[in-house]
């Protein structure tokens, strides 16, 4: 078997792994951060279920890393680094306490944007910043996280610096190599910035440490500057949008399709705490048999399924109702799949990536909801 014939066996290995390990991540993140977040209950449990959902999280971001070093085909769009550093910043909502960690965010609006892949792109930059909170984890201060955007010439630029001890001038050209860690056994796989470093050189850009031996670790991350700045940014990336405070959504009809009972219970009782109505289906068919006979705002499927898979799912759902391409979201753990890509990017579907946070499928359905409007006044004959 030859280097190309071993790296597609294990592309597929872990395309598997990924959608057997990612759905239970996602049941039990998802629990947790329901509980956090909408029961009352004492602070000492708070803490310790905050706890358990950074593991998840962890664990999360292990299965991430190895299936990246897998992926090989980067799609190049016109993208915003600027998005991609927002939604970094704003995932560490739940990472970190407010009182432990201060994020400043110095973003030049104007930069054009970069050829890219937002995925991609998002992961090798969660890296970044993951590595300098568990450098900053080990100092007795809180820590500061500043991430600053600008274009300078033909460069488009990213810095980020914390203040934690910063990297040994003995150790900055080690820190990029593949299971390279200063860490203690069991802590860290030193895989973190590898995966950066690979990504950022896929896309023509390159990723230094500023600063080697002094306090504080400052990486400095550059993209080439593209001749057209400010081109249409990438409609399937997953950019956080605004939705206005006036927008009511109460009791819109939400359909919730996954093999995955647990699951799908999940979904159900977040989507009910966010004043929507959800109706729970565990097979394809009597999902379409509702869909025939009601007008759902919004569907959510999932994208494996043993009897159908979402491609099929979607396509019949959509046949007689084209409006409904519009209204799908679809859940997999697996986007770096080669044909679940090229399905969601030809057809530009909505898609969330497991593990997800709840509040992702919240945004993404009000997203939906203030675009298209309510349509479940009036039900199908």
């Amino acid at each position: 078997m030859n280097q190309a014939e071993k790296m597609s066996a294990l592309a597929k290995m872990l395309s598997s792994l990924a959608h057997e390990l990612n759905n239970p991540l996602a049941i039990i993140s998802g629990y947790l951060e329901l509980i956090i977040n909408h029961y009352e209950i004492t602070e000492p449990l708070k803490a310790n279920l905050i706890k358990a959902f950074k593991e998840c999280e962890r664990a999360s971001q292990l299965v991430s890393k190895f299936i990246s070093v897998s992926q090989q085909q980067i799609d190049f769009k016109p993208i915003s680094l600027n998005s991609i550093l927002k939604e970094v910043a704003d995932a560490q909502k739940y990472a970190t306490r407010p009182e432990q960690l201060e994020i400043n965010l110095q973003l030049d609006e104007t930069i054009p944007d970069i050829k890219g892949d937002y995925q991609s792109l998002l992961q090798a930059f969660t890296q970044i910043v993951k590595n300098a909170l568990e450098a900053m984890a080990e100092i007795a201060q809180p820590g500061k996280l500043n991430i600053k955007s600008y274009a300078n010439g033909s460069s488009v630029k990213v810095e980020i610096e914390d203040n934690a001890c910063g990297i040994p001038s003995d150790l900055a050209n080690k820190i990029f190599e593949p299971f390279f860690t200063t860490k203690d056994i069991g802590k860290g796989e030193g895989l973190g910035l590898t995966i950066a470093y690979r990504i950022i050189k896929d896309h023509n850009g390159q990723i230094i440490l500023k600063n080697p031996g002094q306090e504080g670790a400052c990486f400095l991350i550059e993209f080439p500057n593209p001749v057209a700045p400010n081109q249409q940014k990438d409609s399937t990336s997953s950019q956080i949008e605004t939705i206005p405070e006036h927008a009511n959504f109460t009791n819109a009809k939400i359909l919730i399709l996954d093999d995955e009972p647990s699951l799908a219970d999940l979904l159900a009782q977040s989507l009910s705490l966010f004043g929507f109505s959800p109706v729970v289906c565990l097979k394809p068919l009597e999902a379409l048999e509702h869909i025939n006979k009601t007008k759902f705002d919004v569907i959510i499927s999932d994208f494996y399924m043993p009897e159908m898979d979402g491609r099929q799912f979607y396509e019949l759902a959509t046949i007689h109702d084209p409006e409904l391409k519009q209204r799908i979201i679809l859940l997999t753990g697996d986007i770096i799949n080669s044909n679940t890509k090229f399905f969601i990017e030809k057809n530009k579907c909505n898609y969330i990536v497991k593990p997800f946070q709840i509040t992702q499928i919240e945004m993404k359905i009000k997203s939906i909801l203030n675009q298209f409007g309510l349509r479940s006044q009036s039900n199908k004959n």
